[in-house]
């Protein structure tokens, strides 16, 4: 094909990015010259990296690349607590409670306040911490803390080996309880106490326990942690303690012991004008003090003294009674009047109703609350009977009805014989009766 002069020759169409070329042939544009990098280096997407760091790290909004991985910007605190706190299990605390233990264990007991940590005046006391606002705040109360949670500065004691330190435990003065030793340390755990038997056979071991019993024969008392021999000691003594756990023996009735000897007891101890009432010591002179042991020593010169204080009916302990209750009443042991619980009678006629507390004892051959139904191995109420087909397991071979009553077979039709096991005459051979 010829190509008039001066007419532009016509060439292909390219796409994007593409030009036709002098020989209309479509083309993309030479790619720029990348940076040259040095030994150990290669280039990528236009920047050298290592050989074995691999691709760089692409942070987002807000963090930055630190040791092949993205942190925040703000050094990957995923909690903000206020000045003078630290974050702990997921809660901001006291850096220190004015000095003291801190929260998450670190602190030193008596320590100034770390640099930085504001101090209230006056200071904060137990379970209280001081805010940047210069407030004293409670301490909140750690996850990890294991006891009763109101035991948590609560004001009356350190509560150690609960899982998280008591504030309580800054204040020397509380008792320490759940720790042997008495020390909970600022992690709130208890310094393991050690049992202090160095040398010794008896007595405490200094951790609640002992450090052994005096039960040799002859060595039998106890004397600075050593089992030693007692003697008794009873020279001059009529009563009392012989000092080896024995007795030097006892008063008779109406004497009493002083100082190891018997005596009798002085005019303030003395029932002699206070029977029926209480002597100025306030030993008692009335009836029924035997039962609490409250007695003067000589409360038999009352002669017998009626037991009737608190009590409504019943035996006075003399020979009299107490009182008497209405008709519709019962005495209880305690000897109080109270409703009969039987009327009306809340059992059948084949029971008998308990006026202590209106249960029903039942006859031989009943049961039930109310005793109305046949008691195990007996049928037919109201007229309960022993089951004697249930005693003789009596079956009638499946040819009649037992009889509870006689334990004997009702045979069916065709039938006969005491379990029904043979034909009757007009019939044909067992088992095949008509």
């Amino acid at each position: 094909m010829l190509v008039a002069a001066g007419c532009p020759r016509k060439g292909p169409t390219c796409g994007a990015g593409t030009t036709a070329n002098d020989e209309g042939v479509c083309t993309a544009p030479a790619p720029a010259a990348g940076p040259v990098c040095g030994q150990g280096t290669v280039e990528f997407s236009g920047t050298c990296v290592p050989v074995d760091a691999g691709p760089p790290t692409t942070c987002g909004t807000g963090t930055h690349e630190s040791d092949g991985g993205c942190v925040p910007d703000d050094g990957g605190a995923t909690r903000t607590c206020g000045t003078g706190t630290l974050e702990v299990n997921g809660a901001c605390v006291p850096a220190s409670v004015d000095g003291g233990p801190r929260p998450d264990g670190g602190g030193d007991a008596g320590a100034s306040a770390d640099a930085g940590v504001p101090v209230c005046t006056p200071a904060c006391g137990p379970g209280f911490y001081c805010s940047a606002d210069q407030a004293c705040l409670p301490t909140p109360r750690p996850a990890s803390w294991s006891c009763f949670f109101e035991q948590y500065r609560d004001g009356d004691s350190c509560d150690c080996n609960c899982g998280a330190f008591d504030p309580d435990c800054a204040n020397t003065l509380l008792p320490v309880h759940g720790c042997a030793s008495g020390q909970c340390q600022g992690d709130g755990t208890c310094v393991a106490c050690a049992r202090q038997c160095t040398n010794r056979q008896c007595g405490d071991d200094g951790c609640g326990g002992s450090c052994g019993i005096c039960s040799a024969p002859g060595l039998n008392r106890c004397a600075n942690g050593l089992c030693v021999a007692c003697v008794a000691d009873c020279a001059n003594k009529q009563c009392g303690d012989d000092g080896c756990g024995g007795t030097c023996g006892e008063c008779a009735q109406g004497l009493m012991c002083n100082a190891g000897l018997c005596e009798p007891p002085s005019p303030g101890s003395s029932c002699l004008f206070a029977c029926g009432g209480l002597a100025p010591d306030g030993c008692s002179c009335k009836g029924g003090c035997q039962e609490t042991g409250t007695c003067c020593v000589d409360v038999n010169v009352c002669g017998c003294l009626p037991a009737c204080e608190d009590k409504r009916c019943g035996a006075d302990g003399c020979g009299g009674t107490c009182g008497s209750c209405l008709d519709e009443e019962v005495c209880t042991v305690e000897q109080l009047c109270v409703d009969n619980p039987c009327e009306p009678n809340p059992c059948t006629a084949y029971g008998a109703c308990n006026v202590v507390d209106g249960t029903c004892t039942c006859g031989t051959a009943y049961k039930g609350a109310t005793c109305d139904a046949c008691a195990d191995g007996y049928t037919g109420y109201p007229n309960c009977v022993e089951d004697l087909c249930a005693a003789t397991s009596q079956t009638c071979f499946g040819h009649g009805t037992c009889v509870p009553s006689t334990g004997l077979c009702a045979c069916d039709t065709g039938f006969t014989g005491s379990q029904c096991t043979e034909c009757t005459a007009d019939g044909g051979v067992y088992p095949s009766c008509p």
